[in-house]
Formats: structure tokens, C-alpha cells, sequence
């Protein structure tokens, strides 16, 4: 029995992808790990509960995680350190997500691969490898135009009275949190990112009204500025997305490209599906 594991993991969620004896099977989405926001026994615990799932794996010959927070030597020494002890019979490769974008939107061409979820991120894949990439400062210093950085943008605007009433009623309606509280989820308790991207359903909820779109187009705007621009090789390569925020503002973020004079060459939410096309034709 060849069993072949493909992980795709963000710090909120997981999905791992089984293909056994050439097969495909359904897709088990897990709690997410992100070395920066979780230690190791976060990332046991999805193991276990992963293998009382399907038993099985411990006999996979081959993993491929993919992984928020993997762009480090170091995170990712950990993770395959972890990794080995539920999965000794594998070969074990370990790639960060924006990886996982790369390969998902362009297999083995070049291009520029770009996150929007929770965080953000960007970089020049030239077919092999993350050629070029801007550094990746996390949603306390980065993340434009991330879940984090919009939700963040938003509480702002809600405590400072810069909202419009009307939105200011309807956010004190679906987050009735006071400021005390807020500061403390925020600056004392962990999963800050994901903590601060959950305000940005109110924005998907509200997107037609004239001041969120302004907010959604400024923070599409800065991540053009930072995370394409910055990048050299933005107007000679296709440019394509991977994320819930990327997917679910999708013509917002077109409007900006237009202005910016660029185009977006495909925009997916998840990498899940395309990962496993790439596999079928590498393996």
C-alpha cells in the first residue's frame, strides 16, 4: 500500500490530502499550527487526533507539509522533528505556504504568488523556488490587506468613532466587546491574527457600503504597494492568489489591479485542489 500526505496547514486550520495506491481520498481539515503563535504540543495533539482518523498514515512513505511560519531553518527543523515521530517510514518535506501558492497557481512555470488569508504574503516563484520575496513582518508591523490587518483596521476605526454610525451600531451588534477586553485578547492572550482577521467578516457582510469599500480597496492598495511592486519580476510574470480574503473581495481587489495597471491571473481560495493536480503530474 503506497500512502502519499499532503499538508496544507495555516495557523487557523489544516487540511491534509491522502492519495493511497494512486487514490485520491477526501480531504480531513484539522485545527491549524503556526510556529510563531503555537508550540509543539499543538501540533502533536492535530497528530493524534489525525491518526484516529486514519490509522493508516503512520505507513506513508512520503509527506509534504506546506506551512504558515515555515520560512525558517529553524521552524522548520521543528516541525520535521515533530513530524518524524508519528510518521518514521516517511520522507518528510517541509515548504512554507507561500510555497503551497506557488506550486498551486503556476506547477512548474514562473510567476508571482501572492497570499490574502489571515496574514499575507508575496513572492517571485521562478519554477523551482521563491526566488525573491518581501520580508514577511506578521500582522503586528505587515500583513497588508490581510483578515488580521482589515479586522485590525476596523476596531480601530470602531473605538475611535471614525466608523459611520450606522456601521458603528451594527458592529456594537454583531461584537459587543468593550475596550478593556479587546486589549486584553489582543496584547496578553496568543492567536492574536486569527483573533483580529475574525473582525473581518463584518466588512464581507457589509462590503457594498461606500466606506468599507474604501477601507478593503486602501488595504488591497498597500499590499500592491508592498508585497508586488516591491518585487522586481511583478510586471513580467503572471500574478495569482491563494486566500479567503483574496477569494471573497475578489472584485474589489480587481478594481485595484486595474488601477494599478496590472491583472490577476487567477485567484483561488484554498490551494487544496490544485495541490493535488501538481502531485498527480509530478508522481
Amino acid at each position: 500500500m503506497m500512502i502519499q500526505i499532503i499538508v496544507d496547514s495555516g495557523g487557523s486550520k489544516s487540511d491534509w490530502m491522502f492519495r493511497k495506491n494512486g487514490l485520491w481520498q477526501p480531504i480531513v481539515s484539522l485545527d491549524g499550527f503556526n510556529p510563531w503563535q503555537h508550540n509543539e504540543k499543538v501540533l502533536d495533539s492535530i497528530l493524534q487526533n489525525l491518526l484516529r482518523k486514519y490509522p493508516d498514515a503512520v505507513d506513508a512513505s512520503r509527506l509534504t507539509f506546506y506551512g504558515a511560519g515555515c520560512g525558517s531553518d529553524e521552524n522548520k527543523a521543528l516541525i520535521h522533528k515533530i513530524l518524524l515521530k508519528s510518521f518514521s517510514k516517511a520522507e518528510i518535506v517541509i515548504y512554507s505556504d507561500l510555497m503551497a501558492a506557488a506550486h498551486a497557481l503556476f506547477g512548474q512555470k514562473p510567476g508571482i504568488a501572492c497570499i490574502l488569508g489571515t496574514g499575507s504574503n508575496s513572492g517571485y516563484y521562478d519554477g523551482n523556488k521563491i526566488d525573491s520575496s518581501p520580508p514577511s513582518l506578521g500582522y503586528l508591523l505587515g500583513d497588508e490587506g490581510s483578515g488580521a490587518w482589515i479586522g485590525k483596521t476596523l476596531v480601530i476605526n470602531y473605538f475611535r468613532k471614525q466608523m459611520p454610525k450606522e456601521l458603528r451600531d451594527k458592529f456594537a451588534t454583531a461584537f459587543p466587546i468593550n475596550l478593556q477586553d479587546f486589549m486584553n485578547a489582543v496584547y496578553h492572550q496568543k492567536l492574536t491574527a486569527s483573533y483580529l482577521a475574525q473582525f473581518a467578516h463584518f466588512a464581507v457582510a457589509n462590503n457594498q457600503h461606500e466606506w468599507i469599500h474604501k477601507l478593503l480597496f486602501d488595504a488591497f492598495k498597500a499590499f500592491v504597494r508592498f508585497n508586488i511592486k516591491s518585487l522586481t519580476e511583478h510586471q513580467r510574470y503572471p500574478i495569482g492568489f491563494i486566500g479567503s480574503v483574496a477569494y471573497q473581495f475578489e472584485a474589489i481587489l480587481q478594481q485595484v489591479f486595474v488601477e494599478e495597471g496590472l491583472t490577476i491571473s487567477a485567484v483561488l481560495k484554498t490551494p487544496a485542489g490544485a495541490l493535488m493536480e501538481y502531485y498527480d503530474e509530478l508522481f
